[in-house]
């Protein structure tokens, strides 16, 4: 038998998880997820897969551009310091707690991974709105994660404009379209 507490949306979002790849994409999404967070008083998780490249990186002449282990190390060290660059410009800006997490695999899979075991109740995350050959080729992140997530995916559709800004940096802002759930 149901009871109000079973209707109570705040009670269902404790924790939320924010993929990014750093892109002006991705990043459309965080005004979302901050409302969300601070509508509901969630936990804020921001998350980035990270995978290594397979193969060696080769220079024009066919050196190897560093030792492989120790390239990889380094782009993971930046990866992780981007991320925790970001944390921190979510967190002040938006006067929210945010933790965040890299981890390693394929963005699909680490993700939906990543939000089962620390038992996500929300993901936001960004479409890019690929269709035609584009889709075909690239095919969607956020699409699988829709598939294989284990809690309700929150997408945020690119606008236009933005799509359009795709080669630039858009400056970052949390002046969010207000999401409304409820009283406050």
């Amino acid at each position: 038998m149901l009871n109000k507490e079973d209707f109570r949306i705040g009670h269902m979002l404790r924790r939320i998880v924010v993929p990014t790849d750093f892109s002006p994409n991705s990043e459309a999404s965080i005004p979302y997820a901050v409302e969300l967070a601070k509508v509901f008083g969630s936990e804020f998780i921001l998350i980035h897969a990270f995978q290594a490249p397979d193969y060696p990186m080769v220079e024009p002449g066919g050196e190897v551009m560093m030792e492989w282990p120790r390239w990889n190390e380094s782009l993971r060290k930046q990866q992780q310091e981007k991320l925790d660059a970001l944390a921190k410009e979510i967190s002040d800006k938006a006067r929210i707690a945010v933790t965040s997490f890299l981890v390693e695999g394929a963005a699909a899979n680490a993700i939906v991974n990543f939000a089962q075991e620390k038992k996500a109740d929300c993901i936001v995350i960004t479409t890019h709105g690929r269709t035609g050959v584009s889709h075909l080729v690239f095919g969607s992140v956020a699409e699988r994660i829709v598939r294989l997530a284990p809690c309700p995916v929150f997408t945020v559709k690119l606008a236009k404009d933005v799509q359009a800004k795709q080669m630039g940096t858009p400056e970052f802002s949390i002046s969010a379209p207000q999401v409304c759930c409820g009283p406050r």
